[in-house]
Formats: C-alpha cells, sequence, structure tokens
C-alpha cells in the first residue's frame, strides 16, 4: 500500500458530489473507513525520509516545515470538471508536516471539512475543540468569538489509526511536539482551503478560509443560557433543553496568525501521484 493508493483512493472519495459526501450514508461511512485503513499504512518512507534526513532538519534553526502533496491548484491529478474558467474542482489537498522539539501549530479552525490525520513519526499533543456556535462579540467591539466543546488532549503516534475531523467534531485544533525527537504527520483536506462554502440552499457562496485562535476559557453561564443548541449532542442537553453547564464548553477568540508562526518549504519527493 503506498500514498498513491491513498491519494487516488481519497480523489475518488471526494469527488463524489457533495450529498453523498455524508456520515449517515453508509455507503460514504464504508469509504471512508476503508481510506483511513490505507491511510494507516502509510510510512514515513513513502515520503522518503528516515531519521538521518530528519535529524539534518533538526539542526537547523527553522521549526516547522511543509511539504505539498496534493494541491488543488498544481495536481495534474486534480485538473478534472472546473468549477470556472479559472481553478480546478475544489476537491482535497494532502500535506505533510515536519515539526522540531518544541514547535506547534496554533489554535486554527478546518471549516466544514473532512479532515484525516496521521503520524508518521514521533509524538504529538492533539488539543481538539468541536464548534458549537459562532458569538455575537463583534457587535461589542471584540474579534469574533466560538463557543466550542474542549476535548481532552491526547498523545498522537504512529500505531494510532488516523484521526477524523468533521464539522462539529474536532474541526478547531493545536497541534504540538512536546518532544524531543522530530515529529512529522500528513493530512488530508476535503474540500481544501480558500474553495466556496455553498449556504443550505446551495446558491450562494462564503469563503473557506483558515482563522486562528486563542482560548479565553470556561463559557459563563450566561453564553451557554443564551447559546442555541443546534449543533449540540443530545447527551449534552439538559432536561430543559438547555447546554449542560457540567460539559466542558469553552470559549475562543479569533486572532492574527501569530507572528511565530512560521513554515518553511519541502519539496515531495515521493512516488509520482499522476498515474492516470
Amino acid at each position: 500500500m503506498t500514498l498513491e493508493d491513498v491519494a487516488w483512493k481519497a480523489y475518488e472519495l471526494f469527488s463524489a458530489p457533495s450529498s453523498f459526501q455524508r456520515l449517515e450514508n453508509p455507503v460514504f461511512s464504508d469509504k471512508l473507513r476503508d481510506l483511513r485503513n490505507m491511510f494507516h499504512r502509510v510510512q514515513l518512507s513513502d515520503l522518503k525520509y528516515d531519521e538521518a534526513k530528519l535529524n539534518r532538519l533538526k539542526k537547523k534553526s527553522d521549526m516547522i516545515w511543509y511539504m505539498s502533496i496534493v494541491d488543488h491548484e498544481e495536481d495534474e491529478m486534480l485538473q478534472g470538471d472546473q468549477e470556472d474558467n479559472h481553478t480546478p474542482a475544489a476537491v482535497m489537498t494532502i500535506a505533510a508536516f515536519l515539526l522540531k522539539p518544541g514547535a506547534r501549530l496554533p489554535i486554527h479552525n478546518h471549516p466544514k471539512m473532512y479532515g484525516i490525520m496521521k503520524v508518521l513519526h514521533g509524538q504529538l499533543k492533539l488539543q481538539s475543540y468541536s464548534s458549537v456556535k459562532c458569538l455575537d462579540s463583534t457587535s461589542k467591539g471584540r474579534m469574533p468569538q466560538l463557543l466550542v466543546r474542549k476535548s481532552d488532549a491526547q498523545s498522537v503516534t504512529p500505531d494510532i489509526y488516523p484521526l477524523l475531523i468533521h464539522r462539529n467534531n474536532g474541526d478547531v485544533h493545536e497541534v504540538c511536539n512536546e518532544t524531543d525527537e522530530m515529529a512529522v504527520f500528513i493530512d488530508i483536506l476535503a474540500p481544501p482551503y480558500d474553495f466556496r462554502i455553498p449556504n443550505g440552499a446551495e446558491q450562494t457562496h462564503a469563503h473557506r478560509y483558515v482563522s486562528y485562535y486563542r482560548e479565553l476559557g470556561p463559557a459563563s453561564p450566561d453564553v451557554l443560557k443564551a447559546a442555541t443548541l443546534e449543533n449540540v449532542p443530545r447527551t449534552s442537553k439538559s432536561d430543559h433543553g438547555r447546554i449542560k453547564e457540567t460539559e466542558n464548553y469553552y470559549v475562543l477568540e479569533e486572532i492574527k496568525c501569530p507572528d511565530w508562526y512560521e513554515t518553511e518549504h519541502l519539496e515531495y519527493e515521493g512516488p509520482s501521484l499522476n498515474r492516470r
């Protein structure tokens, strides 16, 4: 099983109509599970990397490297139907991140997309949040705020089954390397950033941009009382239909991309993906 096989399996799955790409659709769920099973077998060597190469990177001053494997604007494998005359179909991106000890990706979101994350080397700490509701903060002169459910931080290693991110389930997270060795992970994002998000009527669109956040702390009782419950699981609701205040609800505030967050580009040297 190669990264090439994973890329084409993902392309086949995520190029299907959006109406098909629903977790409650058993056919889609089965195909998504098959993709994650394949992805779980991908190894560091599929990137043409090994311990020696990682150790050379570790000696450099840069903290994070980004390796584009499939890019929706560049790869021939994605040059199918056009959204318009200027851009290829919005399908997916596949990229690898290589993190030195002490490096981290700031809290950021994955708006209305599927994400599959697989660690290939080392150990990462993942702090995930699930979006609940955008709060009315801009009218008070503040940056946009987001009510979220905060999950317990988890340690992710190569033996962990690929993690699934989807709408309102771990769709906001922070990734940290708190160990003394290099850490490497790959993610598949579908649809990719920068492409349009259809509204409920599938007629008007917003754009899918990445946003960065800082954690303000636990949500106050007043915030929870005012929140609507459309994105809250039934188990998180009280008998009166309100959010249970015992749940782990927090408020995130949007920020500009932190000055310290920079990534250096690495060329992908793995197998060609343009086999068709």
